[in-house]
């Protein structure tokens, strides 16, 4: 059987009345005191404002308070209503972790504070802080408003680095981090697109290709990545399958494309971990690391998983390849399916295959 109802939306009682206009709200006995389990306030939100001032006894809440008061979480906010952080359990407006923010980790599995990532940060703008943006509104960088040390701009702060206000920096940002080992994308000399070089280039002809690999190998020679065979230094037999002067350049070449790929892990640690996830297209060794004791297991596990590994003689030559300065002993060229370097690695495993016949 059905139950009619009738619509009483219009109908108001009078403590209805009395909620809206805070009839019977008596003033707190002295401001500052915690009102944070009380009602909003009604009358703060509109223009004229609240007649009882600090003293009223609801809570007086701010539109442009977004984050959460750190101190009102633990019941230890003295300044009530004239506090300029929200005195609101949201999560959404919580404050930043701070373990997180300084060292990009917080073990508190149930840690209420935001863990934002620091490279989705908006960096402050180093122009503002100094004391003008031409950007003004429209900086890509984040102007944040604060307020400047009296002592500081006199010429000296007794606080120091513990003082509470703003100690400016004047001296000019710095430009464009542009280092001598800023990795960049090669260029194709034959399509011009960025990300992989004329000899592994797909819209090449063949022979064009072979021929720009060729050149590859000769420039790789020339700057001493492939010893001349009259002054190869004896190699230790365990070094096998060891790549000839050809083949290494073209291992070298690859390897510095992977670099700047991502397709690159270096170190013998590196290597055994991707192959240890299956992530590893082939596996390069150093046929000069002293000892060599410390990377013969890694040629076990690629027999095991089924990847294939090659010697070339110097590590030197192969940490140079990496693009750093120091010796690398092992690095491996990691999978990915969608990269234009998959013919020229798949060459380079037919090769490392017919050494081991």
């Amino acid at each position: 059987m059905e139950v009619l109802v009738a619509n009483v939306d219009h109908i108001k009682f009078d403590i209805d009345y009395a909620l809206e206009q805070q009839y019977g709200a008596l003033p707190l006995p002295f401001p500052g005191m915690d009102k944070s389990t009380a009602a909003v306030c009604e009358f703060y939100s509109n223009p004229g404002g609240c007649n009882n001032g600090p003293q009223c006894p609801y809570r007086h809440v701010r539109g442009d308070r977004t984050v959460v008061c750190k101190h009102w979480l633990r019941g230890l906010c003295k300044k009530g209503d004239q506090c300029e952080f929200l005195h609101e359990y949201d999560m959404s407006k919580m404050p930043e972790c701070y373990f997180y923010a300084r060292f990009n980790a917080c073990h508190n599995k149930e840690c209420p504070f935001l863990h934002i990532d620091p490279e989705s940060k908006i960096k402050d703008c180093p122009w503002y802080d100094r004391g003008f943006c031409r950007h003004g509104p429209h900086c890509r960088h984040r102007h944040v408003r604060r307020v400047l040390c009296i002592n500081y701009l006199s010429g000296f702060c007794p606080d120091g680095p513990n003082c509470k206000y703003m100690h400016p920096r004047f001296e000019l940002p710095a430009p464009p981090e542009q280092t001598k080992d800023a990795k960049r994308l090669p260029v194709c000399h034959y399509c011009s697109e960025v990300g992989h070089k004329a000899s592994s280039c797909n819209k090449i002809p063949q022979e064009k290709r072979e021929a720009a690999q060729r050149q590859e190998e000769a420039r790789y020679r020339s700057l001493g990545y492939v010893k001349p065979a009259e002054n190869e230094p004896a190699v230790n037999p365990k070094a096998y399958p060891l790549a000839d002067a050809a083949l290494t350049a073209k291992i070298l070449n690859l390897v510095q494309q992977a670099a700047n790929y991502k397709q690159l892990r270096k170190g013998a640690n590196e290597a055994t971990k991707t192959l240890n996830r299956g992530l590893s297209e082939f596996v390069i060794m150093a046929a000069d690391a002293e000892p060599l004791e410390i990377v013969l297991h890694i040629p076990i596990l690629c027999e095991d998983k089924n990847v294939p590994y090659v010697f070339v003689r110097s590590k030197q030559a192969l940490g140079r390849a990496c693009g750093v300065s120091r010796p690398i002993v092992a690095c491996s060229i990691t999978i990915n399916e969608g990269s234009q370097l998959k013919p020229q690695i798949q060459g380079i495993q037919q090769e490392i295959e017919r050494l081991l016949v």
